[in-house]
């Protein structure tokens, strides 16, 4: 029985005078969802998906909340973008927050107004679709964020390792003749952001692990007292990197899909506490741009609902 929204009573014949009673044959009753990591491509890539559409997508899926990256055009790096994100979403059917960019159209190098993105309602900074370039810029927003009350979450990719690349760099791809993506590239990545937060004593949260070698930094950096918080998406401990011998471009994203080694250290991590939550990194696109041959398909899943 629910009353104003919680759990008033629990049992198998409970009555309540006018109470609208719903079947739930088959399906689950649970809290809301919290999604921290959603591309809504809200505003400016509106054909892929929009802030309405995501969210109904959402709530269709029990996630009644969500955080949206800020990878759009134009990228959140402004208070104005923010704010009509925001105002807009008053209406849709999940509670949407928002990250806004570290750098100026996440191009790792000049920083945004943090103060002012804050004010306009963002709870995050990120440049995610990209790390940040600069470690400088990235060492600036982790000392700077606590006191604002925004969060710093890191795509941890080293660009130049990573660049070429289709799918998870192993035996797979090497029988299938696709360039690779190494594991180094994150987990060079993950080292780097977890050194910085150490060095300032500032806490930092790691998107979208896909390796048991970030799983291994990120176990031993939380041992060491290093204020390190960290997610994974459901393809990264269901999924193995055979799946894209079929070549089917929905298999397509980054971090990709990797080997079986990969798929027990997250699903260890999942169960040890070293990754605190699971997200879905929901990243739609037009079907014109996953229909096509896989090394021209777009980079993404759609997961939300």
């Amino acid at each position: 029985l629910l009353e104003d929204g919680k759990v008033a009573r629990r049992g198998l014949h409970l009555s309540a005078e006018g109470a609208e009673v719903i079947d739930g044959t088959g399906l689950v009753a649970a809290p809301g969802l919290v999604d921290m990591h959603v591309h809504l491509r809200d505003p400016g890539l509106t054909y892929k998906e929009d802030l309405y559409s995501g969210c109904r997508a959402a709530a269709a899926g029990g996630v009644t909340s969500l955080l949206a990256m800020p990878n759009t055009k134009p990228a959140m790096d402004s208070p104005e973008t923010v704010r009509d994100l925001l105002e807009r979403a008053q209406t849709a059917d999940a509670a949407v927050y928002t990250a806004a960019c570290v750098t100026k159209d996440l191009q790792g190098e000049e920083r945004t107004d943090w103060k002012a993105l804050k004010e306009a309602g963002a709870i995050a900074l990120s440049d995610d679709g990209r790390p940040v370039v600069n470690t400088r810029r990235l060492l600036e927003a982790l000392e700077q964020a606590p006191g604002l009350g925004l969060v710093v979450t890191a795509h941890c990719e080293d660009l130049y390792l990573a660049a070429g690349g289709l799918m998870h760099e192993g035996e797979v791809s090497r029988k299938l003749g696709v360039p690779g993506i190494p594991a180094a590239a994150e987990d060079c990545g993950t080292a780097r952001e977890i050194a910085a937060a150490a060095s300032l004593g500032a806490p930092i949260h790691i998107c979208h692990v896909s390796t048991k070698g970030s799983v291994e930094l990120i176990r031993d950096a939380k041992a060491r007292g290093v204020r390190v918080t960290a997610e994974t998406c459901p393809h990264y401990f269901t999924l193995t990197d055979d799946v894209i011998t079929s070549f089917d471009a929905n298999t397509k994203v980054n971090p990709p899909i990797r080997e079986a080694e990969d798929l027990a250290a997250i699903r260890e991590g999942l169960r040890d506490g070293t990754l605190d939550c699971i997200v879905t990194d929901h990243a739609p696109h037009h079907a014109d741009e996953k229909n096509v041959e896989y090394n021209l398909a777009a980079f993404g899943i759609s997961g939300i609902e």
